[in-house]
């Protein structure tokens, strides 16, 4: 997608930083788990955390990882400061006391499994939901697969993490 200099000049005071398609395929795809926990550590991790990232564990590989990392630096945090859980750790979410908690789920996997089956992703982007029983509040945007395959789709996740970081602000002063 090329884009006008109006639109660079935007996304560049926006701090936006444009994406460009790789003309090269992948070869050989590594994956690092590093930052996905084990379902005996997430207890002591949930407890100490505000935000909770949900992301596909099957599309979670190197690449992926680094553009979560430069997504949350945005909005001042790392991964060090989130924990991050799959579909598969969702039950132990529902007995969390959610205080000040926030879920940023990613993809519309994500979005089916927190709010609705029908529900498409961008029926649910846009706005908080509250989830598991009304206990967390939750931001939807793209997945990490598809904002990297759809990099036009990067200023609508920009809006996305914006919201997030704004409700998260909102629910720490109640």
């Amino acid at each position: 997608m090329d884009l006008k200099s109006g639109q660079l000049s935007a996304l560049a005071e926006m701090g936006i930083p444009v994406w460009e398609l790789r003309q090269q395929t992948i070869t050989e795809l590594v994956t690092t788990t590093d930052h996905v926990i084990s379902t005996a550590e997430i207890d002591e991790q949930l407890l100490q955390c505000d935000w909770l990232i949900l992301i596909d564990k099957q599309t979670y590989n190197e690449q992926a990882q680094r553009l979560l990392q430069a997504m949350l630096s945005i909005i001042g945090l790392s991964l060090q400061t989130v924990v991050i859980v799959t579909h598969e750790q969702l039950p132990q979410l529902q007995h969390l006391s959610a205080d000040q908690k926030i879920i940023l789920a990613f993809g519309n996997t994500a979005a089916q499994l927190l709010l609705n089956e029908k529900t498409t992703l961008d029926a649910c982007r846009g706005k908080t939901h509250q989830t598991l029983n009304s206990k967390l509040t939750t931001v939807v945007s793209f997945g990490l697969e598809e904002l990297l395959n759809n990099p036009e789709n990067k200023v609508l996740a920009w809006q996305d993490l914006q919201l997030a970081k704004l409700t998260h602000q909102q629910l720490g002063q109640r």
